[in-house]
């Protein structure tokens, strides 16, 4: 979505200056609940159907918030 908005320049530079320490666990995490959420997004709740408990959730978008903090630092800097 981003190269649509800054190019392939802007997404390379911004893969550059980004901190490895919050990008990278964003991306696991991310890539880590994506099948729950798909699951949950497209299938009826079912009682046997797991959901995380909050304090799980909350973590995760903790981890993906400091993830997007840092792409957004680094984009002010860009511009």
């Amino acid at each position: 979505m981003l190269m649509g908005v800054i190019g392939l320049k802007g997404v390379q530079d911004l893969e550059a200056k980004v901190n490895r320490a919050f990008f990278d666990p964003m991306c696991g995490t991310l890539n880590a609940i994506k099948p729950n959420r798909n699951s949950h997004s497209h299938t009826y709740l079912k009682a046997t159907m797991a959901i995380d408990a909050p304090s799980v959730t909350i973590k995760h978008c903790q981890t993906i918030y400091s993830g997007l903090r840092d792409i957004d630092n680094v984009l002010q800097q860009l511009t």
